[in-house]
């Protein structure tokens, strides 16, 4: 009993730490023509290496949502619920642009359907 009661605490934890993983990382140091190190005045998007000033939040196209600040950036997964209820006549797709579900009428796919 004690071994399963373990087991099933270990899967718990882990779960939760695989549903929040986000990433981090150092903005590049520049160095200036006579040798000096400069303050970083951007990080390095780390999925498609796009510059992003300092202060700059961006969303990639993995869904993660990133923040660049002084010293590195951010990345953390964009939470995504599915929708309990979908009308029956209604087919549910995810949207990799916004994120997010989006339901369409099965027999008329131009046809949005209330969520």
């Amino acid at each position: 009993m004690k071994l399963f009661l373990t087991c099933a605490l270990l899967l718990c934890a882990a779960l939760h730490l695989s549903q929040s993983q986000c990433m981090e990382g150092l903005a590049s140091m520049e160095i200036s023509a006579d040798g000096q190190y400069m303050v970083p005045t951007h990080c390095t998007d780390p999925f498609d290496s796009t510059p992003y000033p300092i202060g700059a939040e961006w969303r990639t196209g993995d869904c993660m949502e990133c923040l660049c600040e002084g010293g590195g950036f951010r990345c953390c997964p964009v939470e995504v619920t599915r929708p309990e209820r979908v009308p029956e006549d209604c087919v549910l797709l995810f949207d990799e642009e916004r994120c997010g579900f989006k339901a369409f009428n099965i027999n008329n796919p131009s046809e949005s359907c209330p969520l």
